[in-house]
């Protein structure tokens, strides 16, 4: 049986306040329906929604219509899209990221990046989608599942070459690499018992939680900078060290 998480401040919040009841059943009911996955995009047709929540066509075109002005939810063909499930996701780890991206792969194309297209023939609730952080980090997410897969080098200095710092600045524009290649050599040369398999995965977590922690500052949430790793090192992780 699957589970869903929904924190008690979801009824103070002050957009879920100023919904009518209708609104507040649909929302919720996207929210914890037995579809919802991991990646939090999944495929739920509307005649399903309309059966559980006795609603009309027109006013479930109403409300998804609202849903995406308003960036909560995004619509098209059957697929819905939660878009800031990543702020309340509490799934972590190696093994469930790898469920993740498997679901990913799985995932019509046009759910998976945003859409900068308006609606299609018979999509009548399709309409140009803005890049959210949610988007981003499924973005940031299924690139560096490319750069694992991809980039295996044995030794950082196979993986300090120009070629895959070239990749690295195409994917993560907003990072300084050839400042955080430097970063990361002086550390391994600090931390000399710490060992990776793969170089090329070690330096794509470095920059990918970077650029995570640089969406963070922009959303206006404090930054949370480590100065040392925890007792240990990260467990089964290639993580980097941030100051």
């Amino acid at each position: 049986m699957k589970t869903r998480i929904v924190y008690t401040k979801f009824w103070d919040d002050n957009y879920i306040l100023e919904l009518g009841y209708k609104e507040k059943l649909l929302f919720i009911y996207l929210l914890t329906n037995d579809k919802v996955n991991i990646c939090s995009i999944y495929e739920l047709p509307d005649r399903h929604i309309k059966n559980v929540l006795k609603l009309s066509q027109k006013a479930l075109n109403e409300m998804k219509e609202k849903f995406i002005r308003d960036k909560k939810f995004y619509f098209k063909d059957g697929w819905v899209r939660i878009l800031n499930s990543d702020k309340y996701n509490v799934f972590s780890g190696e093994k469930n990221e790898a469920c993740k991206e498997k679901e990913l792969r799985e995932i019509p194309e046009f759910m998976r990046y945003p859409i900068d297209r308006v609606s299609e023939k018979n999509d009548r609730v399709c309409i140009p989608l803005v890049i959210s952080s949610s988007n981003q980090k499924s973005i940031i997410s299924n690139k560096k599942s490319e750069i694992r897969n991809k980039y295996d080098y044995k030794t950082f200095e196979e993986a300090n070459n120009e070629k895959f710092k070239a990749h690295l600045k195409s994917v993560y524009p907003e990072v300084n690499i050839e400042l955080e290649f430097r970063k990361m050599e002086l550390w391994l040369q600090e931390n000399p018992n710490r060992r990776y398999s793969n170089y090329g995965r070690f330096a794509g977590n470095w920059v990918s939680r970077l650029a995570k922690e640089s969406e963070k500052s922009l959303e206006g949430k404090p930054k949370v900078r480590k100065i040392a790793p925890p007792p240990g090192g990260y467990p089964k992780g290639d993580g980097p060290i941030e100051d």
